[in-house]
């Protein structure tokens, strides 16, 4: 295995691990992502599908993250890119391409009318959807942004590898606290109320942050993940170990574990109160009821890694594939 250390640079610890989870500190030199493809699968007695080559990408950008904007339209973002582009997907095509003020690495819709994006250069800028015209810029951060998450209508939080945690008003752009005691391998994040967030990593470290009192609770210190997932009083991780692990995140307390998966699970959704949807490195979509904690459905298309799923509606999934591959799917 040959490393291309310039090229390293360019992604982040996070990103690498999701790649090449059996040795995170090396980018293969000849990886090339052309294609994006869409595939509708339509699931009856069997699964039928159809593929559209829609359009090939830079080879020095690798697609790695979605954004839902409605149910038929997806913001997709390149790890090395300075677009967001926005699929329209039943149109199948590029409805709009924001020329992004700097190379974006992580995205969240604020509201019907903006989306936002997190940088490699430290900064969080909101963008207009319909103009694509930048309308505000967060600085605060010392390093670049590894992840957004929305609070509520007016206050999103960010965190970046500074190691530390932001909390920013919306209307205003100010910072209204500062949360520090990240480790350098945290990746996930979610929302759990009005007061707590978790986060957790590849450092087997699960933590819940009080965003009043500034406290932390460790809940777990063996578990290493990629995808936090909020469902009720429970909190649930999927991670490098391929089982999914829930806790109840007030008291710390382990509820069960959901096994299936043969590799590790990079993302998780929830569908309804009783059903959530995992993506994973095994190549395969599941969907899983929590309440019985047993695998409903297995959906598998073209070979591809998950890097990264949203949810379009109650029957409809997109899902975003190693080799840029973006799917719909009938759930």
């Amino acid at each position: 295995m040959s490393i291309n250390f310039n090229r390293l640079k360019k992604h982040s610890l996070t990103l690498a691990y999701k790649l090449y989870p059996e040795n995170m500190t090396c980018i293969l030199e000849d990886i090339k992502y052309k294609k994006l493809l869409q595939c509708i699968i339509k699931l009856d007695q069997r699964i039928i599908f159809e593929e559209q080559t829609l359009f090939d990408e830079d080879e020095n950008t690798l697609l790695t993250s979605l954004a839902k904007v409605n149910d038929t339209q997806i913001a997709v973002r390149g790890d090395n890119s300075y677009s967001i582009k926005i699929w329209d997907l039943i149109k199948g095509k590029i409805i709009k391409t924001i020329i992004t003020n700097n190379k974006n690495y992580c995205l969240i819709k604020v509201d019907e009318k903006h989306i936002a994006s997190g940088g490699f250069d430290n900064t969080i800028i909101v963008y207009e959807l319909q103009t694509g015209k930048c309308i505000k810029t967060f600085t605060g951060h010392s390093n670049s942004i590894n992840h957004l998450a929305k609070l509520n209508s007016n206050h999103i939080a960010s965190w970046s590898n500074d190691l530390s945690i932001k909390i920013w008003n919306l209307t205003s752009g100010n910072c209204l606290k500062t949360l520090f005691g990240l480790h350098i391998l945290t990746n996930s994040f979610v929302r759990l109320n009005d007061t707590l967030i978790a986060t957790g990593g590849c450092n087997r470290l699960i933590q819940i942050w009080n965003l009043q009192t500034n406290k932390c609770l460790k809940i777990s210190q063996d578990y290493s993940t990629f995808s936090l997932l909020r469902l009720n009083h429970s909190l649930m991780a999927g991670g490098v170990n391929s089982s999914i692990e829930i806790w109840d995140y007030n008291t710390g307390k382990s509820i069960k574990t959901l096994k299936g998966h043969i590799e590790s699970v990079i993302k998780l959704i929830k569908i309804s109160e009783i059903k959530i949807v995992s993506g994973s490195m095994d190549k395969s979509i599941k969907i899983w009821n929590f309440q019985k904690g047993n695998c409903i459905k297995t959906l598998k298309g073209d070979g591809n890694p998950v890097l990264d799923m949203e949810r379009l509606n109650k029957a409809q999934i997109v899902s975003l594939g190693r080799e840029n591959n973006l799917r719909i799917w009938n759930i």
